[in-house]
C-alpha cells in the first residue's frame, strides 16, 4: 500500500474516532453529538474516501473486459 494512501486512511480514521468519542474523552462541554463533531466525522470520512482515490492506477486505454476484437 502506498504511504500517502495509508496516511489518509489513518488520519481520516482518527478524525472519525475523535469525533465520535469526543464526549466520552471529555472534549465537549455538552453531552450528545454537536455540529462540530458532525463536521469532524464528515471530514474524516471524506479523508478516508480520499485514501481510496489517491494512488489508484488508471485503467489502460482499450482494456474493456479483455475481449479481443479480431
Amino acid at each position: 500500500m502506498d504511504t500517502r494512501r495509508l496516511a489518509l486512511f489513518v488520519v481520516g480514521a482518527l478524525m472519525v474516532l475523535v469525533g465520535l468519542s469526543a464526549d466520552m474523552i471529555g472534549l465537549g462541554p455538552n453531552s450528545g453529538i454537536g455540529w462540530k463533531q458532525i463536521v469532524l466525522i464528515i471530514a474524516g470520512a471524506a479523508v478516508v474516501g480520499g485514501g481510496f482515490v489517491v494512488g489508484r492506477k488508471p485503467k489502460a486505454q482499450g482494456d474493456e473486459g479483455g475481449r479481443d476484437e479480431n
